[in-house]
Order: C-alpha cells, then sequence, then structure tokens
C-alpha cells in the first residue's frame, strides 16, 4: 500500500512509519519539516502545512492517509477536502479522551458519552477542550469519508521514545536504588498501549480496510497499580524500594493525581472511566498488547541510552518526593 502520513516525525508518527515501513509499504511523509527533519532520510518528505500550503499533495494519489497530527476541526477539514479523490482510506489518530468523565467503566466504542465541550473555532489548545475538539474532528473525517474512514483512539501511548514522562516517571524510579513514593491505593486500575503496539495495529487496521473506531488501550481487566509497581521494581532490578503513602496524607500535601503521580486519576477512590475502556473489538480484530514488564524494561533501557540524568518533567519532583517521604517517616516516629 502506498500510505500517506501525516507528521510521522515525533514518537507517536515516528511508531506507525516503522511499522508501515517494517511491513514492506511504501510511505510518504508529509508535514512541516521542523520536527526531526532527518529522522526518515530514506522516506519522500512533502514540507507543507495542513492550515495553510497543501499544494505538494496535489496530483498525488495514495492508498490510505494516516493522520497523526488532528487537533482542530477546522485543520482537519482542509485535508478531508484535498484527498477525498486522492486517497481510499483516511486513517484518524483520536483518544480516549473523546469521552466524559461520567462514563461507565469498560466504555465500548458504541457506548456514547462523547464530549460536547469544544468550540470548534477555539485558537488555542487547552487540555480541557481536548478531547472535544478530537471529537470534532472525528466527525469531519466521518463526513467526508463515511465507511472510508477509520478511526484509532488510543489510550496513554508509552513504551521507549516518548519524552512526554506521563510514563517514563515511574521507570526512572524504577532502576533508581533507594525508596520512592507510591500512593497507597494499590487496587486502582492502570491502562496504556506501548508506542509499538499502536504503531502495529494502526497499520494492519489500514491494510485490512478497517472502519469505525477502535481502542487501543492496555489490558482489559486493567493491570492494577500494586502490580505494575511490582512489575516495575523487578525490571529495574530490584534496587528501587517503594514507600506507600495513604493518599489522604498526599491530598494534605497538596499532591495532585495524574500530573504528580502519573498512572494515578484519582486519590479518593473514584475510577476515571478512561483507565477501564474495553479493548475488545481492537483485539478482535488484531491489536496485540506487548506485556507490561517488557514495556517497562525497554523504556528503562531507553532512558539510560537517551535521557540518563535528566529529570522528568511530569509528575513529583525529586525534592518534592523526599519532602513527603520525610515528613511520613517523622510522623510515624514515636516522640
Amino acid at each position: 500500500m502506498d500510505i500517506l502520513v501525516i507528521g510521522g516525525t515525533r514518537f507517536v508518527g515516528r511508531k506507525i512509519v516503522e511499522a508501515a515501513v517494517s511491513n514492506g509499504h511504501p510511505v510518504t511523509l508529509f508535514n512541516r519539516g521542523k520536527t526531526n527533519p532527518d529522522g526518515f532520510p530514506d522516506l519522500e518528505t512533502i514540507v507543507g502545512d495542513r492550515t495553510g500550503n497543501l499544494d505538494g499533495l496535489k496530483g498525488r494519489k495514495w492508498d490510505a492517509v494516516i493522520d497523526v497530527c488532528g487537533y482542530w476541526p477546522k485543520a482537519v477539514e482542509p485535508l478531508c477536502v484535498a484527498l477525498s479523490e486522492s486517497v481510499e482510506r483516511y486513517v484518524f489518530i483520536s483518544s480516549i479522551s473523546v469521552y466524559e468523565d461520567s462514563s461507565p467503566d469498560g466504555l465500548t466504542e458504541d457506548t456514547g458519552h462523547l464530549l460536547e465541550n469544544a468550540d470548534a473555532n477555539v485558537e488555542e489548545l487547552k487540555m480541557e477542550m481536548y478531547g472535544g475538539l478530537k471529537v470534532l474532528c472525528e466527525r469531519v473525517v466521518e463526513a467526508h469519508f463515511g465507511d472510508r474512514a477509520l478511526i484509532v483512539r488510543p489510550g496513554l501511548v508509552v513504551g521507549p521514545g516518548d519524552h512526554s514522562d506521563r510514563f517514563t516517571y515511574w521507570p526512572r524510579r524504577f532502576m533508581r536504588p533507594g525508596p520512592f513514593l507510591v500512593p497507597e491505593c494499590r487496587d486502582h486500575p492502570v491502562q496504556f498501549i506501548d508506542g509499538r503496539a499502536l504503531g502495529a495495529f494502526t497499520v494492519l487496521a489500514t491494510e485490512r480496510s478497517l472502519s469505525g473506531a477502535y481502542h487501543v488501550a492496555g489490558p482489559t481487566p486493567p493491570v492494577s497499580l500494586g502490580e505494575f509497581i511490582r512489575l516495575g521494581v523487578v525490571a529495574g532490578g530490584g534496587v528501587a524500594q517503594p514507600q506507600w503513602v495513604p493518599c489522604e496524607t498526599l491530598v494534605e500535601k497538596g499532591v495532585e493525581p495524574w500530573s504528580k503521580v502519573p498512572l494515578v486519576t484519582s486519590f479518593t477512590g473514584e475510577r476515571s472511566p478512561l483507565s477501564t475502556v474495553d479493548n475488545g473489538r481492537a483485539v478482535g480484530a488484531g491489536l496485540s498488547i506487548r506485556p507490561v514488564s517488557a514495556t517497562i524494561s525497554d523504556t528503562i533501557e531507553w532512558w539510560k541510552k537517551e535521557r540518563s540524568g535528566t529529570e522528568p518533567r511530569w509528575g513529583l519532583s525529586d525534592e518534592k518526593e523526599q519532602e513527603i517521604l520525610m515528613a511520613v517517616k517523622m510522623a510515624a516516629s514515636p516522640p
């Protein structure tokens, strides 16, 4: 298949391109040429801008386009118009963030509960509108391509190459000797998807001309936080020592879940539906989930080579973590 990839030079895009090339497909990239422009020197790159300069796409045809970086409907619409007669299938990388927080556990693609909180004309991409804007983008793609549209809704994408630190926060701690902070909510469900699994499924689904929406998320049922930490400590060589801190203590210290303690969506026992989605449709279509331990181990090795000596931009700082652990230790010591 001749595949056009919009973007393709950052984390998720790179994994999709690598999977497509590995499967023997000719790949053309379309991007602004600003991020990792030399990442795929053997592939054709058309330099342009999805919001203003689509001239390089004129007169060309592809079997499929994979849109990795569509965040605003007004940036998806021009591409759909330009490619409606030029490609057979439009693959849009969306997100499980398209759902309301009040959605039920075990969310399926047909459950509904899609967000309606975004203004199509908003200029700035704010996180509170991210999911709603993805909903609007999906609708643009479906309006133009109908049953030729494939919507991929990944969960948190992790693994080697992930610079967001929303996951790599933990592997860094697993490989570091000594105590590290973990909230005392061992049963909290955790889901994520290895970027390589996402790339492989996206290409496979494109090859099979699938249509409709698919959840590309971690295991069902989710792995518990306690099991994730256990596997991580083993993967890190057994040198890290988890210190389980009561959730109420973290609340008292002003620690926020997710942003300061990645993968944990709540300290109050509430479960986000985004940590419990049903991936049965994707698994039935060929999604292969990598073992959690393998993703952690591979991320540790990548971190050692690419990020050694740096501190994650996401999660607790080393100083804040040690401050809380010291306070807990002192509170537990007899006067």
